[in-house]
C-alpha cells in the first residue's frame, strides 16, 4: 500500500456541508484505514489504497484524519482484516483542515463485493 502522502485531491477547496448531521451515535475507532478513489462502479486495484488514521465510526458513516485532502468525494473504504476485507462505498460530506491535517467525515453509501 502507498503512504498517505501519495493522496492527490480533486479540488482546491474544503467541503463542509454545515452542522453535525449525525443520524446514529459514533464510537471512537482508532486504526489505520485503507481508502481509495471510487469510480462508482468497480473496486479499485489493491495498490491504489492508501492508509489514513480513522477517528470514529457509526452505522451510517466514518471519520478519519489525513495529511492531504481525499482524492475524490466518492471513496472506497476497506474495513476488517487484510485476510477478510469488507469494502464499502462512501461519500465525503465534510473535509476541514485541523492543524496540519484534514478531518474527513464520510457517509456510507453501500457495501461492495470484490469480483472473484
Amino acid at each position: 500500500m502507498s503512504e498517505s502522502t501519495d493522496f492527490q485531491p480533486d479540488a482546491d477547496h474544503d467541503v463542509d456541508l454545515g452542522d453535525d448531521r449525525r443520524i446514529s451515535p459514533r464510537v471512537s475507532f482508532d486504526t489505520d484505514l485503507p481508502i481509495s478513489r471510487w469510480n462508482g462502479k468497480t473496486l479499485p486495484p489493491d495498490d491504489t489504497f492508501v492508509k489514513v488514521q480513522s477517528k470514529d465510526l457509526s452505522q451510517t458513516g466514518i471519520a478519519f484524519y489525513s495529511h492531504t485532502k481525499p482524492p475524490s468525494r466518492n471513496l472506497v473504504i476497506m474495513l476488517g482484516s487484510s485476510q477478510r476485507p469488507s469494502y464499502t462505498s462512501a461519500r465525503v460530506v465534510r473535509c476541514v483542515k485541523e492543524g496540519g491535517r484534514y478531518m474527513v467525515a464520510c457517509e456510507f453509501i453501500g457495501r461492495l463485493k470484490k469480483p472473484t
